[in-house]
């Protein structure tokens, strides 16, 4: 009976295993029963003969590539993450005065010019007079929230300490309120008032949402607000001449976006590095598949075990 071997010495040489024994078993393993009229028996002897397809350095190899491939993976996953999230929003913050008192706290008007903090004028000090007037007013200059903002505003607040400013007609006791002397918000601060009166001797917290009108003046990096009340005010006895006021505190706050980044690609994203990690691993199954069936020279259907 003659025999011929399907691996040739090309495939002996592709591997790399000249001196290794494990080859020499493929070989003889690999010997295929030839009959009389020279056609070999490959399916038969194949369905009965058990064959060895990989070795110790294919296997070692195959680890590492996929080894590698998932290492990349998780690093894009991770390197994505770390992306998304530098994308929110940043809040810029600058407070001047102290919040000496409790939003609805009672305090005498003694007790609210003592200026426990140390506050630098305005705060902590009564404004205005409720016999004698004038009307009272004062500003108030935010400058050191980092200079001009480059990002686009979303939004802004302003909450204001307002001790007293108590008025028997809120909706007309705002003389002025601008920015920067050019933009008139005193709508804002009077919608304020009106929804929620403020009390003789009393501090009340007033959160007021700047328009977007005012976003150009507050991203150069410097915002002077100026605040004016008129008409009578609220005393022990009832209405006097003039209002008075006071601020605790002033806290301005700026929301930003970052800038613009590329708009999504096709493909691109979690879902794209799913799909290409696993298109990696089927390419390197396939190309380790066609590699064993050129090793032993037969059909695809006869490589498999």
């Amino acid at each position: 009976m003659q025999y011929a071997i399907f691996a040739s010495s090309r495939h002996y040489r592709r591997f790399g295993l000249e001196r290794n024994i494990d080859f020499m078993l493929v070989l003889l393993l690999g010997a295929i029963r030839v009959n009389a009229l020279g056609r070999p028996k490959a399916k038969h002897i194949l369905a009965r003969q058990p064959i060895l397809l990989e070795n110790n350095t294919h296997r070692r190899l195959r680890r590492r590539v996929v080894r590698t491939t998932l290492i990349a993976a998780v690093a894009l996953i991770v390197a994505s993450a770390l992306t998304a999230s530098s994308s929110q929003a940043n809040t810029i913050t600058q407070m001047l005065g102290t919040a000496n008192y409790t939003n609805g706290q009672s305090v005498g008007t003694a007790t609210f010019a003592v200026n426990p903090s140390s506050d630098p004028a305005p705060f902590d000090t009564l404004i205005g007079n409720k016999s004698a007037g004038p009307n009272p007013s004062t500003t108030i200059t935010f400058g050191g929230y980092g200079g001009a903002i480059a990002a686009p505003i979303t939004s802004a607040t302003l909450e204001i300490g307002l001790y007293d400013a108590a008025s028997p007609t809120p909706s007309t006791e705002v003389q002025f309120f601008t920015l920067n002397s050019t933009i008139d918000i005193a709508a804002v601060l009077t919608a304020a008032l009106v929804a929620d009166p403020a009390t003789r001797a009393v501090e009340t917290y007033y959160t007021l949402n700047l328009p977007s009108t005012t976003f150009s003046a507050l991203a150069t990096g410097s915002s002077t607000f100026a605040l004016g009340f008129q008409g009578q005010g609220v005393g022990v006895l009832g209405p006097t001449n003039f209002t008075l006021f006071g601020l605790d505190f002033a806290t301005l706050s700026i929301i930003t976006t970052p800038a613009p980044v590329p708009g999504p690609v096709m493909g691109g994203g979690l879902p794209g590095l799913i799909v290409c990690c696993f298109g990696t691993l089927i390419f390197v199954k396939r190309g380790f598949r066609r590699s064993r069936v050129d090793a032993l020279g037969c059909e695809p259907e006869l490589s498999r075990i």
